[in-house]
């Protein structure tokens, strides 16, 4: 059992299962700083903004496919590992030359181009204000607040 302490109520908890539980067999605790995984709550965050967006601006625009080709393939690209110069030459090459409504399908099931997947935390955060200044510009209002928001852009319950 793994309990995660973010509360008092969290803490009470966990000394109440240590007080009322039989430690037979032995048991082993281990007390750790908590680190968040934030490239799931941040893909979880990207989805909510995506949804947000389509359904404020109802115009047919599959806003994931919208949002990896104009942010998500810019930032792969700059990378500088092995991987993102694949992927640069791999684009330019084959994807580049496409039209655009050719392009944005290749971001969406069933092919699904692999971009955001391709990201480290940083360039996905990156990709995630680059979501909020596009949408703040043309009016789209998202859900910049909440236990979700914290978690994916890494800020703590104390630092809010």
């Amino acid at each position: 059992m793994e309990i995660i302490i973010k509360n008092n109520f969290d803490l009470a908890r966990a000394i109440y299962l240590l007080e009322h539980n039989k430690m037979l067999p032995v048991r082993v605790i281990t007390i750790d700083e908590y680190v968040v995984d934030r490239t799931q709550a941040q893909n979880r965050l990207a989805f909510r903004f995506y949804k947000e967006a389509e359904g404020q601006l109802n115009d047919g625009v599959n806003q994931r496919a919208y949002c990896k080709l104009h942010f998500g393939v810019a930032i792969v690209k700059q990378g500088t590992s092995k991987l993102a110069e694949n992927f640069r030459k791999q684009y330019d090459t084959i994807i580049k030359p496409l039209t655009y409504e050719q392009k944005l399908a290749l971001m969406v099931e069933p092919i699904s181009l692999p971009v955001t997947q391709l990201m480290n935390t940083k360039q996905f955060t990156t990709y995630i204000d680059e979501i909020q200044r596009h949408y703040a510009e043309i009016g789209v209002q998202l859900t910049l607040d909440g236990d979700l928001y914290n978690e994916a852009m890494g800020k703590r319950e104390d630092d809010h």
